[in-house]
């Protein structure tokens, strides 16, 4: 009997897994291809200049990477809703209903799915997503370096304008205007730093006026707001950088942007087991399902992003942990064939 028991339970695993992880792999590829085009995309019409190869390599690799951290938990959402509609579908279910098998025997192997599938997510957010936004702002740096303002044409870096006249930069940004008879682009943390020589300076009313040897104007690239963002620094940076936010009194949001890189991957378990009676029992539209589930998560963490002061951080992470496990107790209350 105990060996009878386990033949079945290997191919019960194996009728539930094979259409879970089929449609995970299909509905988690479609998403990475689509948000990384889109990443890519945005990094192309966002660069200084039109990239080389290697800087569209650069672009891509961290397009990729920032994908693979949608593609994951909503690839494991489909793939469950999807795959388990497709027993009810063939009556596969319903066999395995008159065989005395019941829900929890099938969320058995859905959640060794899903448990797999939020450890690799833990990687990604903890590693490889803070990389790639990384990445992708150092590559929209080394685009910004390689603008060379010519005779004639107006260039854009950031805020900055500038153009050449006769051998002569003139530029403008940050209620600044100028000219300059020497220049140079470097780059910095996050945007360039513009070198110049021998100029003048003037303020945009008039009402300041100054001549320089020597200046370096800063210039932040569009969407960097002047500073490396938490979200792009990886777990052990993020944490090296905690003590310095601490001893400024404004490392509440830094903390919980770290809380969350492990909170959210947990969250898909509870997530992925609630689309079990959902997919099986009842006709609502799969996605419907996960989109249901993921604009609750999502809203649940944006509203902890605002009130983090005020809630702190236990009350963040209870607020968002209880909001996925809810999602369990409706989903499974009262489903006859649990």
């Amino acid at each position: 009997m105990p060996a009878r028991w386990g033949s079945s339970r290997v191919v019960l695993t194996r009728m539930v897994l094979r259409p879970v992880v089929g449609r995970a792999c299909a509905v988690g590829a479609l998403v990475w291809i689509v948000v990384a085009m889109g990443g890519l995309g945005q990094a192309l019409l966002t660069s200084a200049v039109v990239p080389d190869l290697d800087l569209l390599a650069r672009m891509a690799g961290g397009a990729a990477g920032l994908g693979a951290s949608l593609a994951l938990p909503l690839g494991a959402l489909g793939g469950v809703a999807a795959g388990l509609r497709r027993l009810a579908e063939e009556r596969a279910w319903l066999g395995l209903r008159a065989l005395g098998v019941g829900g929890l025997a099938t969320a058995g192997p859905v959640a060794v799915f899903l448990a797999g599938v939020a450890g690799a997510w833990l990687v990604v957010t903890h590693a490889v997503e803070p990389a790639s936004r990384t990445g992708l702002r150092e590559a929209r740096i080394a685009a910004a370096v390689r603008v060379v303002p010519v005779e004639g044409r107006v260039v854009r870096l950031g805020g900055w304008s500038a153009t050449v006249d006769g051998g002569v930069l003139h530029f403008a940004g940050d209620e600044w205007l100028g000219r300059a008879r020497g220049w140079a682009i470097e780059p910095a943390s996050t945007g360039v730093v513009v070198r110049l020589e021998d100029g003048e300076l003037r303020s945009a009313d008039g009402g300041t006026r100054a001549r320089f040897e020597t200046l370096a104007m800063p210039v932040a690239l569009a969407g960097t707001a002047g500073k490396v963002h938490a979200s792009e620094r990886t777990t052990p940076d993020l944490r090296r950088q905690l003590a310095v936010s601490a001893a400024l009194g404004r490392d509440a949001y830094e903390r919980w942007i770290l809380w969350k890189r492990t909170l959210l991957p947990l969250c898909l378990v509870p997530l992925g087991l609630a689309a079990v009676p959902l997919a099986l029992h009842g006709r609502r539209p799969l996605v419907g399902i996960v989109g249901a589930q993921v604009v609750t998560l999502w809203g649940v963490v944006r509203l902890c992003d605002q009130a983090i002061d005020a809630v702190g951080l236990p009350g963040a992470a209870a607020i968002t942990v209880l909001a996925a496990l809810a999602w369990v107790g409706l989903a499974w209350r009262g489903w006859a064939d649990a």
